[in-house]
């Protein structure tokens, strides 16, 4: 393998991908081992991100923007880890690398919806609750 920068990132960047197995062949019974999983998986893309952050402070030319590989990344990471992690708190840092008028009010749009969502499942849950309470009565 030749030495030089890019070979190096390239490995670098495909290392951090290959983090990312696939854990449905995981046994559920086995909660510790799908546990390590996730946490694997959430930590390579956090890699990635950090990846992609560092190379673009380095080069100012690198897409950051809508329709960048970095964008669809965040947009990933919200939807595989929303529920499981402080979403908001881990993409922070990354965010002062999209355009505050053109790229930020889509994730914020994101995730606001998500949020919607979930504030939506938990109160049929509590209704759903409350049913099951006054029939049991």
């Amino acid at each position: 393998m030749e030495d030089n920068p890019l070979t190096i990132i390239k490995v670098l960047y495909q290392s951090l991908r290959r983090l990312r197995k696939d854990t449905k062949s995981i046994d559920i019974a086995q909660k510790k081992l799908k546990d390590i999983a996730e946490k694997m998986q959430r930590t390579s893309y956090l890699a990635e991100m950090e990846f992609h952050y560092i190379y673009a402070l380095q080069c100012p030319k690198y897409l950051t923007g809508e329709n960048s590989h970095f964008y669809y990344h965040i947009f990933e990471y919200m939807d595989k880890f929303f529920e499981k992690a402080d979403v908001v708190t881990d993409l922070r840092p990354y965010l002062a690398l999209l355009n505050l008028y053109t790229d930020a009010p889509a994730i914020i749009k994101k995730i606001l919806e998500r949020i919607t969502q979930m504030e939506n499942v938990e109160k049929e849950n509590k209704e759903q609750q409350e049913r099951n309470l006054a029939e049991a009565k």
